[in-house]
């Protein structure tokens, strides 16, 4: 099965400032992170379970080819992501799945006026993020905080305007869920 999955673009670990405000409760978020952006509508938006078994979980794997989510002490930043297909990956199957509602309302998901995108580098150029800023927040910063290199989030790395795409990946989700 060929996936793409989020990984950080070689020598990008640095981007834009992720701006802070009171911490929702109904959110785990790695102890480093006090306060975020991030607010969670339990109505639209399922992004990840808590694994105890993860706590501490660190993917160490022999590669060097993709670096870790970056972390930082003052104030998070926005990586640059890339869409990595799962044959460039060398042996590392340790990522974050993600996923939510796919009719969550996109188009007010990003309104946020000083709000920066996420820009994915991808085999057909740069593109803005489709996911909701707030998720790809939260879910860069719960990969940081357990050393994951990848994350899988349907509405980025599957193509959502092929049908052939989406039926091939809901076809194996039981795999992709592990």
């Amino acid at each position: 099965m060929d996936l793409r999955f989020l990984t950080v673009s070689p020598g990008q670990n640095r981007g834009t400032p992720i701006r802070t405000a009171a911490r929702s409760d109904e959110w785990y978020l790695p102890d480093s992170i006090s306060e975020s952006t991030i607010e969670y509508d339990a109505e639209q938006s399922r992004v990840f379970p808590v694994y105890p078994e993860l706590e501490g979980f660190p993917c160490y794997c022999e590669s060097e080819t993709f670096e870790h989510f970056p972390t930082a002490d003052s104030q998070l930043q926005r990586p640059r992501l890339r869409l990595t297909r799962s044959f460039e990956l060398p042996g590392c199957v340790h990522y974050l799945e993600i996923s939510y509602c796919w009719q969550y309302d996109t188009a007010t998901a990003n309104s946020d006026a000083d709000s920066e995108y996420y820009i994915f580098d991808t085999l057909c150029g740069t593109r803005h993020n489709k996911a909701p800023t707030r998720i790809l927040d939260a879910a860069v910063a719960y990969a940081a905080e357990r050393s994951f290199k990848l994350i899988w989030i349907d509405q980025e790395c599957i193509d959502q305007n092929s049908d052939t795409d989406k039926q091939r990946h809901i076809s194996v989700m039981d795999e992709i869920y592990r």
